[in-house]
C-alpha cells in the first residue's frame, strides 16, 4: 500500500499555506487542495492495496491484467462499499466476511465513518469550481487529521488479506 509519509508531507505544506494566507479565498482554495489530495492519496491506496494482493495471489498474468483493467481501472470512488467491491471481486465474499469479523472494530469503524465524512464535500469540490462560491470546507489540518485513521483501517485489511486463505 502507499507510504502516508508524502500525503502528510504534501497536507503539512497546505496547512502552512493556509495559516499565512493572505485572503479568505486563498485559504478556501487550500482547503480544498487538500481535501483533493487526501482524497486521491486514498483511491490510489485502495487501488494499490488491492493490486498488491492480486499479484501476489493471482497465478495467472491474464487474470491480473483482467481484474485491473474490469474492476480496479473503471471503479472511481475511495467509499468503502465500493473498495469492498472490488475486493470481493479478488478474494470472494466469504473471505471478505472473514476478514471484516478478523479485524479490529475501532480501526474498521473509524476507516468507514471517514470515508464517510469526505464523500460529500470531495464530490461537491471535485465537480465545482471556487471562484465566487463561498462553502465552508475544513482546514487543511483537520483534513490532515483524517489520515491517520484511514491508513490504519486499511493497514489493518492489507494485514489480514496477507494472512488470509482463499478457499472457501
Amino acid at each position: 500500500m502507499l507510504n502516508p509519509r508524502t500525503i502528510s508531507r504534501t497536507l503539512e505544506l497546505l496547512d502552512q499555506r493556509f495559516v499565512i494566507a493572505p485572503t479568505a479565498l486563498e485559504q478556501q482554495l487550500f482547503s480544498k487542495l487538500a481535501l483533493l489530495e487526501l482524497c486521491g492519496w486514498v483511491e490510489e491506496a485502495m487501488d494499490d492495496l488491492l493490486v498488491l494482493s492480486a499479484t501476489k495471489n493471482l497465478r495467472v498474468s491474464r487474470n491480473l491484467s483482467d481484474y485491473q483493467r474490469d474492476t480496479i481501472d473503471r471503479t472511481s470512488s475511495f467509499e468503502y462499499a465500493k473498495f469492498r467491491d472490488m475486493a470481493i471481486k479478488l478474494i470472494g465474499l466469504v473471505t471478505m466476511e472473514r476478514i471484516e469479523d478478523q479485524a479490529d472494530p475501532a480501526k474498521l469503524t473509524l476507516l468507514k465513518s471517514t470515508l464517510s465524512l469526505l464523500k460529500t464535500p470531495r464530490n461537491t469540490e471535485a465537480h465545482t469550481h471556487t471562484v465566487g462560491i463561498t462553502r465552508a470546507l475544513d482546514a487543511p489540518s483537520l483534513t490532515r487529521s483524517r489520515l491517520r485513521p484511514i491508513y490504519k483501517g486499511l493497514r489493518e485489511i492489507e494485514r489480514l488479506l496477507d494472512g488470509a486463505t482463499f478457499t472457501v
